[in-house]
């Protein structure tokens, strides 16, 4: 691999892969939120956390953004 180049196979990711939130504000219901968790992607994180030296729960998190 050249140096500073980074090559992931990103063909893994699937549309569905990111994080939803809704948020809904009234009068008599302060504050609700609804949160869509990701599926893990061991592979994927793997593959990213070796390329750049970073932890795979790190790895994770970055791509969960």
């Amino acid at each position: 691999m050249a140096r500073g180049k980074i090559l992931l196979d990103l063909s893994l990711l699937a549309p569905a892969h990111k994080l939803n939130a809704t948020f809904q504000t009234s009068a008599e219901d302060p504050m609700k939120y609804r949160w869509t968790i990701a599926p893990p992607q061991p592979l994927l994180a793997a593959q990213l956390a070796k390329t750049v030296g970073i932890s795979p729960l790190l790895a994770q998190c970055l791509l969960n953004r």
